[in-house]
């Protein structure tokens, strides 16, 4: 989906600081790079600018998709993620 903001966010610990997050091309691809931060993390994309939509949100067009947990280590790694919006 072109132009929605994609966040790496931690999946195990609670959030201390910036979150990584950057906007998809017009193709829907997108790429983050956090360096020397080894960590179980999840990726996840809104129709809003912020990776967090509230419980009771009113607008229907708002939309937000996780991934699984994703571990990175020490060393520079590349993961490959896809996600796909559940139909609102």
């Amino acid at each position: 989906m072109p132009r929605t903001t994609v966040c790496l966010v931690p999946a195990q610990r609670p959030i201390n600081g910036r979150i990584p997050c950057t906007k998809t091309d017009e193709a829907g691809n997108f790429a983050l790079t956090v360096e020397d931060i080894p960590d179980k993390y999840k990726v996840c994309a809104s129709t809003t600018d912020s990776p967090f939509i509230f419980e009771g949100d009113k607008d229907k067009g708002h939309r937000a998709v996780c991934s699984e947990v994703v571990e990175f280590g020490a060393k520079d790694e590349c993961k490959k993620v896809s996600l796909k919006f559940e139909a609102p």
